[in-house]
This record gives structure tokens, sequence and C-alpha cells, in this order.
């Protein structure tokens, strides 16, 4: 006689029960399929690699607390991710101070992965650049965040384009102050607010910018208004007459490698027409971020 199949554990019934309790939340529930995945994704994963985005963001370091505070787990579940990832080189601590940083692993995997989006990011940011001019007939534009100053990669104009003098500004190269800038915001709107800061503190407002005086308290406002809409708006606060929006530009870990946006005069670009025009900015901003490895999950706000 044929052996029974048993029905146990090793059956249909268990190994639904397995998958459950393996895609299971904090809260023990099954968590469904999440945006731009084939499959279930895998939470201890995602809790690792959400910690080494906020190391990454943090050169000072963050306490095992303060890291289950972040991500938003228990106390003890912290301490013993901060420990795995340190036992296996993505973490290192300082004794005396018994905060965590990048270990030796996580920053070789970064220094090798860096050149690479770099090389991506300038091999295709001129195609976006171009999408949005044939978009919105305005000139665009993608920068980088470098040593604290919104740095222009790459820049394209619309046909029968008549230069002025704010527009002759910008060119590839160019360092710009990003506090009074859309393309700076965007650049900024995730850093921690202790970097805002230091770059807030060390770049100070240009002289003859018409923005005479911005608070750091007004900065972080700007900063979480960018965030909440998905896109920065400059309302003539680089120069009079000139009106710019732009959105951040995501890599591996989403976190924010550049930003693409546009300028135009106020006549060109109306506030009536900011929503229409940021909603292509944003979608070349998505499509751009694909192409450098960041679809996928956005990491917990710090």
């Amino acid at each position: 006689m044929p052996r029974r199949k048993r029905q146990g554990r090793g059956g249909e019934q268990g190994q639904g029960e397995m998958l459950e309790r393996a895609v299971a939340g904090e809260g023990g529930g099954p968590r469904g399929k999440e945006p731009g995945f084939g499959g279930y994704p895998v939470p201890a994963a995602l809790r690792a690699l959400r910690c080494l985005v906020l190391l990454a963001d943090r050169p000072n370091g963050l306490t095992a607390a303060e890291v289950g505070r972040l991500l938003g787990i228990a106390p003890a579940s912290a301490h013993n991710l901060m420990r795995t990832l340190r036992a296996e080189g993505f973490a290192d601590r300082d004794e005396e101070t018994k905060r965590y940083t990048l270990g030796p692993v996580a920053l070789t995997i970064s220094e090798k992965a860096a050149p690479v989006v770099r090389r991506k990011l300038h091999v295709h940011a001129g195609g976006h650049v171009h999408n949005l001019v044939t978009k919105t007939k305005l000139g665009a534009h993608v920068a980088i965040l470098l040593h604290g100053d919104a740095v222009y990669i790459a820049r394209a104009e619309p046909p029968n384009f008549v230069r002025n003098g704010v527009w002759a500004d910008i060119y590839i190269g160019r360092h710009m102050t990003p506090q009074i800038t859309a393309i700076g915001r965007a650049l900024m709107c995730h850093l921690p607010q202790d970097v805002v800061k230091e770059i807030f503190e060390q770049h100070p407002i240009p002289p003859d910018s018409p923005v005479k005086t911005l608070t750091l308290r007004a900065l972080l406002s700007k900063l979480e208004e960018t965030r909440a809409r998905g896109y920065a708006i400059d309302d003539q606060e680089t120069a009079l007459g000139v009106r710019c929006v732009a959105a951040p530009v995501y890599t591996v870990g989403q976190r924010v490698v550049a930003a693409i946006g546009v300028s135009g005069t106020v006549g060109e670009l109306g506030l009536s027409d900011v929503k229409a025009v940021a909603a292509h900015v944003r979608d070349e901003a998505r499509e751009l971020s694909m192409r450098l490895g960041g679809g996928g999950l956005l990491p917990r706000a710090a």
C-alpha cells in the first residue's frame, strides 16, 4: 500500500504557517508583499539594512538604544541587531561612548559601490534632463551635494531659449548655497538635523541673494515641507523673477544621491503651474532613481 502523506509541520498547512511566521512583523501578523518586490520581504533583513542607512547618515554614530528608537524596535532587539552587525564587520563600536558607526565591511562595500553609482548617475542624468525640457519647456538640471554645496553635473535648455543672467550662472560644475535653492533643499531634505545645522552654519547665504535672513528653524520647516510633498520650491529666493522646482533622486538604501529640477521665470513657471510641473519633475526623479537602484522601500524617518 502506498504510504499516506503526512500533513504535519512539513505539509502544506505547516509550510503556510512557517511562511507566515517568516514574514510576520513585530505584531506577529503576516505582512503583505511590498511595492517593487516579486515576493515577501524579510523583516530582519530590512531592519539590518535600515540600520546601516541610519549609521551612514550619522558620522558620530548611534547607541543601540537610539537605533531601537529610530527603527521602532524593542531595546533588546536593537542590542542583538547591533551585536550581530558588529560581529560580521558591518558595524563598529566605540567602547568609551558605546556608539556604533559603520564597520570595515560596510565601508568597503560603500567604497566599491560609490564609483558605480556616480558613473550611472553621470551616464543617465543627461537623458532625464532632456526629458524634462521636452515635457516642461523649461531649463532643467541635475545636481549633487558636495562638501555642503549643491553642484550642477548636468543641464539642458529648451528650444529657442533666451539666455538670461540667472540661467547663465547655472553651468556644470557651479557650486550653489543649498539652503536657498530648490535643488539644494531636495538634496538636503532627508539629512539628519545635525548635518543640516552644520551645512547651514558653514555655508552662509550669498549677499546678493533676495533672501537676506533665513533661520535654521525656518530651513528645517522648508525641508519638512519638501519631504511631505516630494519636491522643493524656490520662489525667487535665488534670484528675483526666477522660480524653481526640484525633487530628490535616490540610490540603494533610499539614500539621496542627487536632485533633478527645472528653472524658469515667474512668467514661464507661474504658481498655478507648479503642481503640474512638479509631477513631471517627480516622474523623472523616480525613473532616474530606479536606474540607480533606488526602488523599493523608503527607510523610516529618523
